[in-house]
């Protein structure tokens, strides 16, 4: 298996996308991910076999009772499964560790040939094991070419170099 670890803000939910949303008048119950991101994450999907699994904070409103998380969390798994993206894995919530023990977490359960994180925040700089695996996510822009490229080198088994 093959998986791409997903943060939502910052990576699909963009500047661009937020700025969209507001001049649709789309609160964030119905409001579009960024397209760019989309495309490049469904070409990257397509490309590799790879699942999507969903790293981000927002995986915490996953099962929510709460009618309004629900809105949020509908909208953001339908998004992904409109966009052929479907969105059936997320991390475990660990609450006294970072985002790379979840992520580690998970890949002790799920073993992977290959795997790429796209986060905006730098959590995984300090974390030797996935570094390598680590696409940065500039996020006012989300992941454009140049991002794809580097996920689609890390699920072909070619790791990033170290960064110094």
């Amino acid at each position: 298996m093959k998986a791409i670890f997903l943060d939502v803000d910052g990576v699909i939910c963009t500047e661009q996308s937020l700025n969209l949303a507001l001049e649709k008048d789309q609160d964030i119950y119905n409001m579009e991910f960024d397209r760019r991101s989309l495309k490049y994450l469904k070409k990257l999907m397509e490309k590799t076999g790879a699942v999507l699994v969903l790293s981000s904070s927002w995986r915490d409103g996953i099962g929510s009772d709460d009618p309004e998380t629900r809105a949020v969390m509908d909208n953001l798994f339908g998004r992904l499964a409109e966009n052929g993206t479907p969105l059936d894995h997320w991390t475990p919530l660990i609450y006294q560790g970072g985002r790379d023990d979840e992520i580690l977490a998970w890949l002790r359960d799920n073993p992977c040939e290959a795997y790429v994180i796209f986060d905006d925040n730098e959590y995984f700089r300090e974390a030797p094991e996935l570094e390598r695996h680590f696409v940065y996510i500039e996020d006012s822009q989300g992941i454009d070419l140049w991002d794809y490229l580097k996920a689609l080198r890390v699920l072909e088994g070619r790791l990033l170099p170290p960064r110094r």
